[in-house]
């Protein structure tokens, strides 16, 4: 409402007639959402909202042409390999257990959540390398 000076709600109703320039509007707000750098979850939060009380009053948008507007997901967080530097120096504070467990994740990929359920039997011998 403050981003187009409305000051109540009938105030955004009188442009109910023209879904067009609603649609418009909205596509307005997204893109100064997006120079706010807000994220991405916080600028769909507020689409929906705006997009449920228009759908709610019979007003008919084009969501498909909205969302061709909204920012694309990122990812925050880079997924890396550690180093064998790191993996080093986390292994001078580990005891023998869980030296056994970095070395495994470490030389596997395996993630933690699967290592309670790993055994012995789950080995197979490669004669090869006598492993």
């Amino acid at each position: 409402m403050a981003y187009v000076g409305a000051k109540d709600v009938n105030d955004l109703m009188l442009l109910q007639d023209n879904p067009k320039l609603v649609q418009s509007k909205i596509i307005d707000y997204i893109i100064d959402l997006k120079k706010q750098d807000l994220s991405i979850d916080a600028i769909n939060l507020y689409v929906a909202a705006i997009a449920k009380f228009y759908t709610v009053n019979d007003v008919n948008l084009n969501r498909t042409k909205i969302g061709m507007y909204m920012p694309k997901r990122k990812r925050r967080q880079q997924d890396r390999v550690y180093t064998t530097e790191e993996i080093a120096k986390l292994l001078q504070f580990c005891d023998e257990r869980l030296k056994a467990v970095v070395l495994i994740m470490a030389s596997t990929g395996i993630r933690i959540g699967a290592l309670p359920d790993l055994q012995l039997r789950h080995l197979q011998l490669i004669k090869e390398y006598s492993l």
